[in-house]
């Protein structure tokens, strides 16, 4: 599919079909209801996600996440329930601390 546009603020490549080629597919019902062609959405760091994807299941990643919920997971939860901290207003580190 060809390129269609590109948007930086949601950080997406938009490919379209053609509307001929898309319309006379005999799998079109089952791809998409409109008649100007199939839209793809596909992220600017699609090949970081896709990396993510692989190692999700792996042995590491799941040892990661046990040590997470043993480590981390307990102080945010201290932080929210014993200090007040259910929300911040303000976001990044150096905002919250001032």
């Amino acid at each position: 599919m060809p390129l269609y546009t590109r948007s930086y603020t949601e950080g997406l490549s938009r490919y379209r079909a053609d509307a001929e080629s898309c319309n006379s597919c005999p799998l079109k019902p089952e791809c998409t209801p409109g008649d100007s062609g199939r839209v793809v959405r596909r992220s600017f760091h699609e090949e970081l996600l896709q990396r993510v994807r692989a190692y999700r299941g792996t042995e590491p990643y799941e040892k990661a996440l046990r040590k997470r919920g043993v480590w981390v997971e307990p102080m945010f939860a201290e932080a929210k329930e014993c200090h007040g901290m259910r929300r911040f207003r303000l976001r990044r580190l150096e905002k919250v601390n001032s």
